[in-house]
């Protein structure tokens, strides 16, 4: 039982130590064990307290991905990702960098405060904006993302629109239909300038990460766990740390026992200045982040 619980902590750790990056691995570890399956054993089953756990509010745990082309580039890409225990889902909601929070009696958006004060100053904003706990941050950029893709494998996606676009240092040409997504085209499906505006591209973007999430679900069962680990983690910032599993362990041997897919792509709607500068969420926006991730 000790090596089993030894094993499923070296999974996990690869999956939550990792998440968008980090995340990515977080919610893989998620869904896969989901569907794992215990290792038969030769003796009578035993009892464990994870068969009397009950969801509890503490195992709950928000999460932002900020994200930049490059290192030195403003932020481009925000995700609020939630490990909900309680309910047994992980939804993902991609937000415009131009979206405007409160920080310190100030107004700025979510990309020049990031450049201003950093990542634990966007978490604070985001959580007085749609009145959530934001509890842990990731950050990385476009080479990162293609490395830990790589790394964790593709998947088969289903693409509603070729994405056909050229410019100087740029060329991104996907047919529209399915799709085996590696680590250079889930960044070109994320960072491609032709959606017909940034509400589009953050449709596409959250429901291209979920689909990710849900089509990698044996990544973190892979007997290479340990080294996919050693090879992401350095890739991201980031403030969760291996206790932020530790605390949850029971939670996710409970999710565990469920099927089905749990990450899902949480539309974001609202309006843009005329100078398409600054975006204000709309309030059934603001109500669903607070319904999902409150």
């Amino acid at each position: 039982m000790k090596n089993g619980n030894l094993e499923r902590t070296k999974y996990f750790v690869v999956a939550f130590g990792s998440s968008f990056l980090v995340l990515l691995m977080m919610a893989l570890m998620m869904v896969a064990n989901v569907q794992s399956k215990q290792p038969a054993s030769s003796s009578a089953p035993e009892s464990s307290a994870d068969d009397y756990y009950l969801p509890r509010a503490e195992d709950n745990l928000n999460l932002v991905l900020i994200g930049s082309d490059a290192k030195e580039n403003p932020a481009r890409y925000f995700f609020l990702v939630r490990l909900d225990a309680e309910d047994g889902r992980l939804p993902v909601a991609a937000l415009p960098p131009q979206t405007v929070v409160t920080y310190n009696g100030k107004q700025n958006t979510l990309s020049e405060l990031y450049r201003l004060d950093g990542a634990m100053a966007v978490k604070q904003a985001l959580s007085a904006l749609f009145d959530i706990p934001v509890d842990r941050y990731v950050t990385f950029n476009g080479e990162s993302l293609v490395h830990a893709v790589d790394s964790i494998g593709y998947i088969e996606y289903e693409l509603p629109a070729p994405l056909e676009y050229r410019s100087e240092g740029l060329s991104i040409s996907l047919a529209e239909g399915p799709q085996m997504v590696d680590g250079k085209k889930f960044y070109d499906i994320l960072r491609y300038p032709g959606y017909a505006n940034e509400l589009a591209r953050c449709a596409a973007a959250s429901d291209l990460l979920a689909a990710y999430i849900n089509g990698r679900l044996e990544t973190a069962l892979s007997p290479q766990a340990d080294t996919l680990f050693q090879s992401v983690i350095n890739l991201v910032d980031s403030d969760l740390s291996f206790g932020d599993y530790d605390s949850r362990r029971e939670a996710l041997s409970f999710l565990a026992k469920l099927g089905g897919e749990h990450a899902n792509a949480a539309l974001v709607r609202g309006a843009f200045n005329t100078a398409g500068d600054s975006f204000t969420p709309s309030q059934s926006t603001l109500e669903l982040i607070l319904r999902l991730y409150g």
